[in-house]
């Protein structure tokens, strides 16, 4: 992204998008290009990272069709304070319209987090797809829950022999097939004198752009 002063916080912008990917048939020696670009201009407002909102009207496309296609994008990234942020983001990708948005809000006791996000995965892996964000700070070598603690802001900074831990499961998914996946996430992890537990609730929408299946998977854990 390109920014131009206009007057105090207002700026004009300037915002592209390149995506490069190839799909391969699994049961045909051919590959399709699935290259997308995205162009634009826009507002923007404030200065700082952290408290920012992108307004852009855009023209897009991809290899296989020259016709261009228009959208108005939305990317908002803004803390209303140390301890809650939000992040939002409309915009256009090879598959149409994508969407992502994340909620963060840390209090004393309590740490929520709410995420959603969309991704276009186009070569053979396992999905590891854990059920929680990193809520908690362990020492490294800690062998016990109870030795974990919440970090007091979200932006916390690791120290020496810390690292962040998440305590949910392993949702594997194995396929040879380009695949869109959707996914909704909520962490609420609780911190209060010996009581540390967390809440993770995630729903995963998986379609499978070669044979039109879809998979979908809930997971409901507490620990």
């Amino acid at each position: 992204n390109l920014y131009f002063g206009i007057y105090d916080e207002l700026r004009f912008l300037i915002t592209g998008r390149y995506e490069s990917n190839e799909r391969f048939s699994a049961t045909e020696d051919v590959s399709e290009d699935l290259d997308y670009d995205s162009y634009g201009v826009g507002l923007s407002w404030g200065k700082e990272a952290r408290r920012r909102i992108n307004l852009t009207y855009n023209r897009s496309g991809n290899a296989n069709n020259d016709e261009k296609e228009s959208f108005v994008g939305l990317d908002v990234n803004w803390a209303f304070t140390s301890r809650t942020s939000v992040r939002a983001e409309l915009s256009r990708r090879y598959f149409g319209e994508s969407g992502s948005f994340s909620l963060r809000h840390n209090s004393r006791r309590i740490r929520t987090s709410v995420t959603y996000s969309e991704d276009l995965t186009t070569f053979s892996q396992i999905i590891g797809s854990e059920l929680s964000e990193e809520t908690f700070v362990c020492p490294s070598d800690a062998t016990d829950f109870s030795e974990c603690f919440q970090p007091p802001t979200l932006n916390y900074e690791l120290n020496a022999g810390e690292q962040f831990t998440s305590f949910g499961q392993l949702n594997p998914i194995i396929s040879e097939e380009v695949r869109l996946r959707k996914a909704l996430q909520s962490s609420i992890g609780y911190d209060f004198r010996r009581l540390r537990t967390t809440l993770n609730i995630r729903r995963t929408s998986t379609d499978f752009l070669d044979s039109g299946r879809e998979q979908t998977s809930e997971v409901i854990g507490l620990t």
